[in-house]
C-alpha cells in the first residue's frame, strides 16, 4: 500500500513538475519573442536617428558655408571703400 502510495506522489510531483517546466518553456518563449522584436525596433531608431542626425549637421553646414559667404562679401566691401 504505501508503494502504490509513493507511486501516486511521485507520479503527481511528476506531473506537477512537467506543467511548471511546460509553462516556464513557453514564457521563455515569449520574452525571446518580445526581445527580439525591442531589438529590431532599437535598430530602426538607431537607423533613423543618424539619418536625422546626418540631415541636421547637413543643414547647419549649409548654413553656416551660406554666413561665410556672406561676411566674405561684407569684408570685401569694407575693403574695396
Amino acid at each position: 500500500m504505501k508503494a502504490l502510495a509513493d507511486v501516486a506522489r511521485l507520479s503527481d510531483e511528476l506531473q506537477r513538475s512537467q506543467l511548471a517546466h511546460e509553462q516556464s518553456d513557453k514564457q521563455r518563449k515569449l520574452l525571446e519573442t518580445q526581445l527580439k522584436d525591442a531589438e529590431a525596433k532599437l535598430d530602426a531608431v538607431q537607423t533613423e536617428s543618424a539619418y536625422s542626425s546626418k540631415m541636421i549637421v547637413d543643414k547647419l553646414e549649409q548654413r553656416v558655408r551660406v554666413s561665410l559667404s556672406s561676411v566674405t562679401r561684407s569684408l570685401i566691401l569694407i575693403l574695396c571703400v
